[in-house]
Order: structure tokens, then C-alpha cells, then sequence
């Protein structure tokens, strides 16, 4: 796979919008993909709480919400 790519990047034959595509699927490949940066509305930090129960401490009708919301 790696060989096609290189031969793709490398061929000046090809449209050259399939020589950057073929590039830079070898350099994802080759370094990682960069970092993307996720902000909020507000271009802040994306502020997320997240509360953990216990089955046995919840009431039937809590428990109930939790399954037809799948448990979302």
C-alpha cells in the first residue's frame, strides 16, 4: 500500500490533486495526523460534567429513564 502511494505521489503524469492526496496519506502514515484543536461556542474549553450513580442507588423510575433513552 505504501508503494502505491509513492508511486502515486511521485508520478508527475497524475493530476496533482492525486499526487497531494497520495503525499499526504504517506506522511499521516509516516507522522500521525496533527492534532485538531475542539472549542466550545465560545471558542473556549469544551466544559463537560459527568455524574456516575450506582444501579442499586437509583429509583425504578431513574433506572426505567436510563433504558428508554438507551442508556444515554
Amino acid at each position: 500500500m505504501i508503494d502505491v502511494l509513492a508511486k502515486i505521489a511521485m508520478d508527475d503524469e497524475r493530476p496533482e490533486s492525486a499526487r497531494v492526496s497520495a503525499a499526504k496519506e504517506l506522511l499521516d502514515r509516516g507522522y500521525g495526523k496533527s492534532i485538531q484543536q475542539i472549542s466550545g461556542p465560545d471558542e473556549g474549553p469544551i466544559q463537560q460534567h459527568i455524574e456516575h450513580s450506582y444501579a442499586q442507588d437509583l429509583t425504578d423510575d431513574e433506572l426505567a429513564n436510563i433504558v428508554a433513552r438507551g442508556g444515554r
